[in-house]
């Protein structure tokens, strides 16, 4: 499935404004990139009126100087453009880039000596070319290079990398008439949070062992790709890339300590292992992820890490059917991934089971058409998944591109494009001099970790906290869990679904990524004395997440039965769901002064807002008010908007079967046949309503 949009727009540009004593115009020239489509079936337009305008001057004039001819403004402002970033735009004309301005200059009158004094603007030395697949979960560049690791993701990457890509196309440098250039410093954005939860990361899982392999890696042709073996010898313990090297079991707690629900996607080998049928899977296994060493630890290299997954029950339930003491000699569970993709399978590929023939009207096929009915013959006696189990079906795996959702372990994910790190001011006076030494810088710089309190030690992690996390591949997103429940399938096995969560996720607030605590220092030359030091702090979604709550699912039914002839059925079922969202992100908390070196603040203002008394994530807006007229003194809600929503759902089915029974009695009348026919007429009707609200 696949889909496209398509649209139209109207662009309205200012002509001039008019003020009670000036008037000031604005000039306008089409530019080169920006080009509208051809039409739906894509295509640059070639047609002059779709082409949008670039600003090129305003000029500004008296009101009465205006009105004569040949008038002179008072003063111009002129724009100077080329296409020079982030080149090979596919709807620029000219193969060009995007419309990047170069120049500010300012006209008096008639002279032009401004224009030897102009602002110059310049960008981020990393420039790369507009590339339609290297583009983030933010919408930012990235390069992920030619594997699927950290394709889309920041996760991956080492942070020189990070803040290299999340420069791109940035203005860092303005050199102002005066000589002095302001320079701009960028570093991507990180966070640890997303909301109230820590930020998750794929790992790239790196093979699959028993117990006796589990801390030792192989890598190449050796790594290890199988799910189970033929003897029903399942491999559930699964070995990925740590982000950074370990040294105890007990480290690897940081990427597992709160993950229930695991989840995983690769591609499976479907089809017999004869043969290639690679679909990619996906979901969740539960896991319980308590013991260092015995559920999960580190490898021998420091730079793997493993976790123990539990051996399935092979048909209706989800849950561990063994313990870690006995996974060596364990032979009645199956792999999680592997019951996964059986139900993948049943559901939807089931081609990859059976034989198929090349050509449908050949003689081969009839023999292979009689192979596959034997075949499902013998599946009728046999349990669905420990048919496929026999067949070897979903046993292998790619591991390129093969991943699993964790923890971030040191609570620093980047994304979500860059941030200011320093801006300083040069005066550029040695230059002018030409003596370098004496040019004269200051400025600021910005910090946006916090130390977070560990057993015997202090770390630095990001004090970013994203207000949520983009829809676009947000399978890292930590509020994406399971619903589970199941499809019953009466003498066979059942399906095991789920949905996805969290409720209501369309109305969570947008990705924006807040910090709890910024520093900022002034910027300090060599040799110049130590100053002070500013801390602000703000309130984030961590302190104040999105809240779900949902009523009790309501379900009433009804049934007619007039059997043989007539049934029929009623059900109804209504819940409520509400989103209470609210704007404390990015909000004032603090701000505090100190002085060099020093660890307590010197002043500072502190904000607090009402909280609910059972919940402190939670705002409390009743107030107490006053009847501007009656002055009657009483508590309401101020602040609140209340937006409601309303689903209803109607599915009707009737069935009505007319039927004929035709019985033939044939006797012997001597030598002549006696043929004796006899009708049963019948008739079935059947009515099904459900309403869902």
């Amino acid at each position: 499935m696949a889909s496209y949009s398509y649209g139209s727009k109207e662009l309205w540009y200012i002509h001039s404004i008019e003020t009670k004593n000036y008037v000031a115009e604005f000039t306008y020239s089409d530019r080169e990139d920006a080009v509208g489509s051809q039409g739906e079936d894509g295509g640059v337009s070639a047609y002059p009126n779709q082409r949008m305008k670039k600003l090129d001057k305003i000029e500004l004039y008296t009101r009465a100087s205006r009105l004569q001819d040949n008038a002179v403004p008072i003063k111009t402002v002129h724009f100077v453009y080329d296409y020079s970033l982030c080149g090979k735009v596919p709807n620029n004309i000219s193969g060009g880039g995007k419309l990047t301005l170069k120049r500010i200059w300012f006209q008096y009158g008639s002279s032009e000596k401004g224009s030897r004094n102009p602002y110059l603007f310049s960008y981020s030395s990393f420039n790369p070319d507009y590339h339609r697949k290297k583009l983030d979960r933010w919408g930012n560049y990235i390069d992920g290079g030619d594997g699927d690791e950290g394709a889309g993701t920041y996760a991956a990457l080492a942070k020189e990398d990070a803040d290299r890509f999340s420069s791109a196309w940035l203005l860092n440098r303005i050199t102002v008439p005066t000589g002095s250039i302001i320079n701009v410093e960028y570093e991507s954005n990180d966070y640890g949070y997303v909301q109230n939860k820590r930020a998750m990361e794929f790992r790239p899982i790196a093979g699959f062992t028993d117990a006796a392999g589990k801390e030792e890696v192989l890598t190449g042709d050796a790594a290890q790709d199988i799910l189970y073996t033929s003897d029903n010898k399942v491999k559930n313990y699964l070995q990925f890339k740590l982000k950074q090297p370990v040294t105890t079991h007990e480290e690897v707690r940081a990427y597992v300590q709160d993950v229930q629900e695991l989840y995983f996607a690769m591609n499976v080998r479907l089809s017999k292992p004869s043969e290639n049928g690679l679909e990619k899977i996906e979901g969740f296994i539960p896991v319980n992820l308590r013991t260092a060493g015995v559920d999960f630890g580190k490898c021998n290299d420091g730079r793997h890490g493993w976790l123990r997954l539990p051996q399935m029950h092979d048909g209706d339930e989800m849950r561990d059917m063994n313990t870690p003491a006995n996974d060596m000699d364990y032979r009645d569970g199956v792999h999680p991934i592997s019951k996964a993709a059986w139900e993948s399978i049943r559901d939807k590929y089931m081609h990859l089971v059976y034989n198929r023939p090349l050509n449908d009207h050949s003689v081969e096929a009839i023999g292979i058409a009689i192979e596959n009915c034997f075949a499902t013959m013998g599946e009728m006696f046999e349990q669905a998944n420990r048919y496929l189990r026999r067949g070897g079906h979903a046993n292998k795996i790619k591991l390129k591109g093969a991943k699993i959702r964790l923890q971030s372990p040191d609570l620093v994910k980047f994304g979500g494009g860059a941030r200011v790190k320093r801006i300083t001011i040069s005066d550029e006076w040695g230059n002018m001099i030409q003596d370098p030494s004496l040019n004269f810088s200051c400025g600021k710089e910005y910090k946006y970790s916090i130390d977070e309190i560990l057993p015997g030690r202090i770390r630095k992690i990001s004090s970013g906290v994203a207000q949520y996390e983009p829809a676009s591949g947000n399978e890292e997103n930590p509020f994406i869990e399971p619903y589970r429940y199941a499809l019953e399938q009466p003498l066979s096995v059942d399906y095991n679904l789920y949905q996805t969560g969290p409720l209501g996720q369309i109305y969570f607030p947008a990705p924006v990524i807040g910090y709890s605590r910024v520093t900022v220092k002034d910027y300090q030359p060599e040799g110049a004395p130590a100053t002070g030091f500013a801390v602000n702090e703000f309130y984030t979604a961590k302190d104040f997440p999105t809240i779900v709550n949902s009523t009790r699912l309501n379900v009433r039914t009804r049934e007619i039965q007039v059997p043989p002839f007539y049934s029929e059925e009623h059900l109804n079922a209504t819940q409520g769901f509400t989103v209470e969202l609210n704007d404390m992100h990015g909000r004032q908390k603090a701000v505090y002064s100190y002085a060099p070196s020093s660890e307590n603040p010197i002043s500072g203002t502190l904000y607090k807002y009402k909280t609910s008394y059972h919940n402190s994530s939670q705002l409390n807006n009743t107030v107490q008010t006053i009847h501007p007229l009656t002055g009657e003194v009483k508590e309401e809600e101020v602040g609140v908007d209340f937006e409601f929503f309303s689903d209803a759902l109607e599915n009707q089915q009737h069935v009505m079967v007319p039927e004929a029974g035709i019985n033939l009695d044939i006797s012997i009348r001597g030598p002549v046949p006696v043929i004796i026919p006899t009708v049963y007429p019948g008739y079935t009707h059947s009515y099904g309503r459900l309403r869902m609200a």
